[in-house]
């Protein structure tokens, strides 16, 4: 089976995230691109559609809000949101908050 028939999966975040991410994955057989911002993610976009999107909610510069809001302006791919830091229930309040504006 070639790279082309796998389903092409994008993972967004830290390098933290990435390496647990891609680690778990990878054992599905899925082709997967790398990214650790919406900005990367708009240039791998920019040469390969993706699948599907997994994300990071919690990244340096561009956080995961941001980001999706970014994908959601060029693609209508799916999206499983995940983190693997603590956030408080105020920061999810918020995040819901600027998802609805």
């Amino acid at each position: 089976m070639t790279a082309e028939s796998h389903p092409w999966v994008l993972l967004i975040g830290d390098p933290e995230f990435l390496e647990l991410a891609e680690l778990a994955i990878s054992k599905c057989g899925y082709t997967m691109l790398t990214a650790q911002s919406g900005l990367d993610w708009l240039r791998l976009f920019q040469e390969r559609m993706t699948d599907l999107v997994v994300l990071d909610l919690v990244m340096r510069g561009m956080d995961g809000i941001d980001t999706l809001r970014l994908i959601r302006e060029f693609s209508n791919c799916p999206i499983i949101i995940l983190t693997l830091s603590f956030m408080p229930i105020r920061f999810n309040c918020a995040a819901a908050d600027r998802l609805k504006a």
